[in-house]
C-alpha cells in the first residue's frame, strides 16, 4: 500500500491539456485541489502512486477525461539502467465529459490567480529557534570562551597567580623569618 503522508504524482496526457483554454483551467483545478507544484524531472523511487488524466476530443465537440488511480510498484530489472516499474490500478476511476464551460473575464482571471508575496505571507524567521513537533520550541545559545583568569572571581591563594619576586625560583630569594615557639603565622 502507499503511505498516509506520501503526495501522487499526476500526469496529464494528452495534447488537449495544453491547446485548448478549458482543458488548460480544469489541469489548474486539479493541481490546485491536490496542492501540488508542477515540475520538470522526478525520481522514480520516490513516488508511490499516479493519477493520471487523460483528455480526448476538445471542449467544443464534447471532450472527456479519464482519471486513473495506479500503485507504482518498483521491480528489479533485467538491465541494471534502472528499476523495472509497475502499475496496478488501485481506484477510483472516472470518466468525465466536459459539458458547460463559462470562462470568467480576463481581469478577474488575473486577479484570482495572484500570489501573495512570500515574505508577506511568512512570519519573520527568528534566530537560533527551532520548532519541533516532539520537542516544542527550543533555542540555542552561543556563548563565547570563558578566561577564568581574568574573571572577577573570589579565589584561594593557592590558585592566584604570583609575582615574579613572589616566585621562590626567582633570582631574588626572600629571606624566611625563622620560627619561634612563642610566634604563630
Amino acid at each position: 500500500g502507499c503511505s498516509l503522508e506520501s503526495k501522487p504524482c499526476i500526469v496529464f496526457s494528452g495534447a488537449a491539456w495544453e491547446q485548448d483554454a478549458s482543458f488548460a483551467l480544469l489541469r489548474s483545478i486539479w493541481l490546485d485541489f491536490f496542492q501540488l507544484r508542477e515540475v520538470e524531472t522526478i525520481s522514480s523511487i520516490g513516488v508511490e502512486h499516479a493519477l493520471v488524466f487523460t483528455a480526448t476530443g476538445d471542449s467544443v465537440t464534447g471532450g472527456s477525461v479519464m482519471m486513473r488511480h495506479y500503485m507504482v510498484k518498483l521491480k528489479k530489472s533485467a538491465e541494471a539502467s534502472g528499476p523495472y516499474v509497475e502499475l496496478s490500478e488501485i481506484g477510483p476511476s472516472l470518466d468525465l465529459a466536459v459539458r458547460r464551460v463559462h470562462h470568467a473575464s480576463e481581469s478577474l482571471t488575473k486577479e484570482a490567480m495572484t500570489r501573495p508575496k512570500a515574505t508577506a505571507a511568512a512570519p519573520k524567521k527568528v534566530k537560533n529557534i527551532e520548532h519541533g513537533r516532539l520537542s516544542g520550541r527550543q533555542g540555542r545559545l552561543h556563548v563565547p570562551k570563558q578566561n577564568l583568569n581574568e574573571m572577577a572571581l573570589a579565589r584561594p591563594k593557592a590558585l592566584r597567580k604570583r609575582k615574579e619576586s613572589e616566585r621562590p625560583d626567582s633570582a631574588v630569594e626572600t629571606k624566611k623569618r625563622p620560627r619561634t615557639a612563642n610566634s604563630e603565622d
